[in-house]
């Protein structure tokens, strides 16, 4: 997972509606907020990109760029950037379950049997990153819900901000027993 205080993995990726996705280059002036999400399958993904585009405003104000992330093919991706109304928000696809893990310590689901999920999703985390390619803050879940809401995120962002607080979690150092 990245370090609070350390320069965030590359991620570029194929984007929905065709180009490419490139975390650092679609930062905003002070950074941006990536949502890794479950998939198209998961209705509480599609309710949250929704808020977030009914929140766009309050995100430009702070001059932070939400974008999303899955490990959803072309096809799903846009299939989720439809039913979640989200195309205001740029949506990176076919990140693999191994670079979602290795790379960013989401946790991975195997597919339920019978369902529609794939053979292996990253469950949600969100990244705040900062102008500078940091990471501010993350918040990562083992399950889909009790995610926190967008005013909290909203929130710690602009308190980060006018605070100039700094990253926390940043120790890596021995701890005695």
């Amino acid at each position: 997972m990245p370090a609070p205080g350390q320069t965030v993995p590359t991620l570029t990726l194929p984007r929905v509606g065709g180009g490419s996705f490139d975390l650092h280059g679609l930062m905003g002036p002070k950074g941006a907020l990536a949502i890794f999400y479950r998939g198209s399958f998961c209705p509480i993904c599609v309710r949250q990109l929704s808020a977030v585009v009914d929140r766009m405003d309050d995100f430009a104000a702070l001059g932070v760029q939400p974008v999303a992330i899955s490990c959803d093919d072309a096809d799903k991706a846009t299939e989720f950037v439809e039913k979640a109304g989200c195309s205001a928000v740029p949506v990176g696809h076919s990140l693999t379950a191994k670079a979602a893990r290795d790379d960013w310590g989401l946790w991975i689901s195997p597919a339920r049997p019978g369902t529609a999920e794939p053979a292996f999703f990253a469950e949600p985390g969100l990244f705040h990153v900062n102008g500078d390619g940091t990471l501010q803050t993350a918040w990562v879940q083992t399950a889909p819900f009790a995610r926190p809401t967008l005013d909290d995120v909203l929130g710690a962002i602009r308190f980060q901000q006018e605070k100039q607080y700094s990253p926390r979690g940043t120790y890596q150092g021995d701890l005695a027993g």
